[in-house]
C-alpha cells in the first residue's frame, strides 16, 4: 500500500527533525548557560543571573 508507506515516511521524517530541533535547542541553551556563568562576572552579575536561568522554551 503506497499510501501507508508515504504516511509512515512522513511520520518518521517529522519526528526525526523534531528530535534534532529539540537537541539543537538544548545544546544552544546549555552553551548560553555555560557562557553566561563564565563571562558575565562583576558588574553584570544580576544580568548573568537572569540570563543563566532563562531558557528558550
Amino acid at each position: 500500500m503506497p499510501q501507508l508507506d508515504f504516511f509512515w515516511w512522513g511520520f518518521s521524517f517529522f519526528f526525526c527533525w523534531l528530535f534534532f530541533l529539540f537537541l539543537y535547542l538544548y545544546l544552544l541553551n546549555y552553551k548560553l548557560f555555560f557562557l553566561n556563568s563564565i563571562s558575565f562576572s562583576g558588574s553584570f552579575s544580576s544580568f548573568s543571573g537572569l540570563c543563566s536561568s532563562l531558557w528558550l522554551w
